[in-house]
């Protein structure tokens, strides 16, 4: 079909995809692509990306455009050896059924965009040892440890409405 309402529980576990990969669904379940290898592009075109969907997930192109994602569900990469991202106005990271963490523990993650308005949710980028540049384009609330332990060295905020918990330790 050319789309799928959702991708179902660990239904591309341990995927080994050798071509590109284009996600056209409402949402990418659980577990759906988790430990999958990706040996090209992956196209997302989705409303919500699931819990552990890509966790652990290798990409060999690292640079993921998540501009037609809405909702970024916790843990969704974690792990993963994403280098950058970049996102659309008025993504949501985090959710209140599992938490949050949507990038936890992506030790290659570099860089982050943000095209617009945001929610960050806590722990969204915990850990990622070596995310060094990070930009706000928008009206943009960031939560509790969203980029804690990570070595930013670049917080570009282009634009107003930037704002920070009342957690100080948001950036570390």
């Amino acid at each position: 079909p050319s789309s799928l309402s959702t991708i179902p529980y660990q239904c591309f576990y341990g995927l080994n995809a050798t071509g590109n990969v284009y996600i056209y669904s409402d949402t990418v379940g659980e577990e759906a692509f988790a430990n999958a290898i990706f040996g090209n592009d992956v196209v997302f075109s989705c409303n919500t990306i699931g819990y552990k969907s890509f966790n652990a997930a290798s990409f060999e192109n690292k640079d993921l455009d998540l501009t037609y994602v809405d909702e970024i569900a916790c843990q969704a990469f974690y792990e993963s050896n994403v280098e950058s991202v970049v996102f659309k106005s008025g993504v949501v990271l985090g959710d209140s059924s599992c938490g949050n963490g949507s990038f936890d523990g992506c030790k290659d993650l570099h860089t982050v965009t943000f095209n617009g308005s945001a929610t960050i949710g806590m722990f969204s980028f915990y850990n990622c040892g070596s995310l060094s540049s990070v930009t706000f384009n928008g009206d943009t609330s960031i939560y509790k440890d969203a980029f804690r332990y990570n070595s930013l060295k670049d917080i570009n905020i282009e634009g107003t409405g930037v704002r920070v918990s009342r957690y100080s330790e948001s950036f570390d």
